[in-house]
């Protein structure tokens, strides 16, 4: 069994039926601006498991009204999920065998076993629903209609085997320096004592922190220094994946008495030791120890081997520096691999298109009447030209190679935009002769002019290619004036096989290949080219896409390679 998408209703300010699908995008990072409801996003998805109702308090899940309204309507966070029929058929076995239910309420159970059966062996999607108000989960299907009762027990069911649901929080996440060794009343235990608890049994499945207690105290210091071993063996290796500082991993000591754990930070100075609280050190090493404890000896996820689990991440790596950031983007993205990882961020470190498909990044969005929505950039109406707010980090992520433009690279090509690189950057491997040539975006038709005085400085050889365009036309008659004759060779119009007036870039594609884009990467019809463009150019499947454009596309841009290399001679 495995999540396939979430919906939320009704959830504080998400009034609107707002669906996160994770069936085919395992990793979906979350931007907008502050208090837009982002993290209410994440505090949903949380809410729907009730093995997570008393973990950071119960805030999740008791603090689920909409505030902008004063008529509340019942708060449902609805899971889609894959489920075989045999595990539905096992799933009622078990209600027939739970003495605690009335036996009135099974006589639906042959019903439903022949509805079941009938489905084969096939796999079938089914939404489960939870009313936070009643706390009650049922099953929204077919199924189950007219049987309400068997609908609720079975997803009581089902639920503890679905994927396990984990969330981080860099700023309300806290590590105990003392850890009591004491159940709670119902036989839980606090999350750092399970935590410890994992830790031990990684270690050696014999071992266990209640059996301390009872432990000779030559026993006890072995199982200690073994536990302890492994876990500076796990920081070490996670710290050097990190990079956070320079030099070794800062060795943590896991000390025992009066039943309680106490876990300190061990530094040798001077030829003796001190040891210092976890608070104590940097808040870098603080968010790393609680991150890798919290995912390398998390107790709901024992078997190695799970998959699917859902992580949720509420700005994660928010006190690491920039090196640190983009390890941990790497390490998000290798997770998503078999895992499902959501996040919030503010940092174009974490969008670092290297690692995150720019096709899986969603956009918050809070109304006049504080109403959330979340939408994919291909859905998104606003501009993402904007240079201030919620997608300066998205921006500066999408920007990442050209700002890293080396300005002494030879063979310079300069372009009106950041859409104009993408898509001659595409075509470039296509054309054994242009794969030379080094593309340089530019802000606008105006601003060719600002790097042209960087090419003239740097001695470097260029070509600065404007489009056919009313505004493009006005900008390189400025720039021939301003900068002369000699300069003015090696500036041009974006050329045209045809005798248009106006000629952009768009116009080099042929509309079935735009559409056939679209299709491929599963845009809306109505997407902008620049959106198209945009998500193509960082999607994993770019190289399969490039190979199916269209004799007519590929000879309009070899055109315009061809004539950019004979202006750079």
């Amino acid at each position: 069994m495995k999540y396939l998408a979430f919906t939320i209703k009704n959830y504080r300010a998400i009034t609107e039926p707002l669906r996160i699908n994770i069936s085919k995008r395992s990793l979906a990072p979350i931007i907008g601006i502050n208090e837009c409801g982002k993290t209410t996003i994440l505090n949903a998805i949380f809410a729907f498991d009730s093995v997570n109702d008393e973990r950071n308090e119960g805030k999740h899940v008791k603090d689920f009204l909409n505030l902008y309204s004063t008529v509340q309507t019942p708060a449902i966070i609805s899971a889609e999920i894959e489920i075989t029929a045999g595990d539905l058929l096992d799933t009622l076995k078990e209600i027939g065998e739970d003495g605690a239910i009335p036996e009135e309420e099974k006589k639906g159970i042959s019903t439903l076993k022949k509805r079941i059966k009938a489905l084969g062996n096939a796999v079938t999607p089914m939404v489960i629903d939870r009313n936070l108000e009643s706390k009650k989960y049922s099953i929204n299907h077919q199924l189950f209609s007219g049987f309400p009762l068997l609908s609720e027990h079975a997803a009581n069911k089902i639920v503890p085997y679905l994927p396990f649901i984990l969330y981080f929080d860099d700023f309300t996440d806290s590590v105990d320096d003392v850890i009591e060794i004491i159940k709670n009343p119902d036989g839980s235990m606090s999350t750092w004592l399970s935590i410890m608890e994992e830790l031990f049994k990684r270690t050696n499945p014999k071992y266990s922190v209640f059996a301390l207690a009872t432990m000779d105290p030559r026993q006890k210091k072995s199982v200690l220094a073994d536990v302890t071993a492994r876990l500076n063996k796990t920081l070490t290796k996670e710290w050097s994946k990190f990079s956070l500082e320079k030099g070794n991993v800062l060795e943590v000591d896991i000390g025992h008495d009066d039943n309680k754990f106490h876990i300190q930070i061990k530094e040798d100075a001077g030829g003796s030791s001190k040891f210092f609280g976890i608070k104590d050190r940097s808040k870098g090493f603080y968010w790393f120890f609680n991150f890798v404890l919290k995912l390398e000896f998390n107790p709901k996820v024992r078997d190695e081997e799970d998959k699917d689990t859902i992580y949720l991440l509420d700005e994660p790596g928010s006190y690491l520096h920039a090196n640190a950031q983009n390890k941990l983007c790497e390490k998000l993205a290798f997770l998503s691999k078999n895992n499902v990882v959501i996040y919030c961020t503010h940092s174009h470190h974490l969008l670092n298109p290297e690692s995150i498909p720019i096709s899986s990044v969603r956009i918050v969005e809070k109304d006049g009447n504080g109403s959330i929505s979340l939408k994919a950039i291909s859905e998104y109406s606003g501009s993402l030209k904007e240079t201030r707010g919620a997608f300066q980090p998205l921006l500066e992520a999408l920007e990442v190679r050209p700002l890293a433009f080396d300005y002494n690279t030879e063979n310079a090509v300069i372009v009106e935009g950041i859409y104009d690189y993408y898509v001659f950057e595409l075509f470039k491997s296509k054309l054994e002769a242009s794969r030379k040539l080094n593309f340089l975006p530019s802000v606008n038709a105006n601003s060719i002019a600002y790097n042209i005085s960087f090419m003239i400085y740097s001695r470097v050889k260029y070509a600065a290619l404007w489009d056919n365009d009313d505004e493009g036309k006005k900008e390189f008659g400025k720039a021939s004036k301003y900068f002369g004759a000699i300069e003015n060779k090696k500036f041009m119009l974006l050329p045209s096989e045809t005798a248009k007036r106006k000629y952009v870039i768009q116009d080099l594609f042929a509309s079935s290949d735009l559409n056939m884009i679209k299709t491929d990467l599963e845009l809306p019809r109505n997407a902008s080219f620049e959106k198209v463009i945009l998500s193509w150019f960082y999607s994993p499947d770019k190289s399969h896409i490039l190979a199916k454009i269209s004799d007519v596309t590929e000879q309009r841009i070899h055109f315009v390679f061809e004539r950019i290399l004979e202006k750079l001679g």
